[in-house]
């Protein structure tokens, strides 16, 4: 799990969503929200922590609003984590989706700290982003 904003943003993959062990986990950091960015499953996870699920497929562009709905559900969980099934592409999208649209970071900025790699949900930020600032 990578702290992206302290205490308010953690990015990881889905196996920490599905550790056994994971409600001591999201307590331990204040966690309250989970936006599970997948398009293969629909994750279970606690009935203590709201949960949005977002089904984004790595191989098309995705829609503007997703990354609108992400940004109004991190507005009202400000502690959360956010998750796709590895932790490398989509969730590192969205978290820099987040840290532009609700943590007021420059584009450069987010990028820098969430790392996403190209491709078709990076180009459909890009687009989204310019438009935001």
């Amino acid at each position: 799990m990578r702290e992206l904003v302290k205490g308010k943003l953690f990015q990881g993959c889905l196996a920490e969503v599905k550790d056994a062990g994971a409600d001591l986990h999201w307590k331990e950091h204040g966690i309250s929200a989970i936006i599970s960015v997948l398009y293969e499953e629909r994750p279970r996870c606690s009935t203590q922590l709201s949960m949005l699920y977002l089904p984004v497929r790595e191989d098309i562009l995705t829609p503007h609003a997703l990354f609108e709905t992400a940004c109004s559900f991190h507005r009202a969980f400000p502690v959360m984590f956010i998750h796709c099934v590895a932790g490398a592409n989509r969730s590192r999208v969205f978290s820099a989706a987040l840290l532009v649209g609700v943590h007021g970071m420059t584009i450069e900025e987010a990028l820098k700290i969430a790392d996403p790699p190209p491709g078709k949900v990076f180009d459909s930020f890009k687009d989204w982003a310019v438009k935001k600032v």
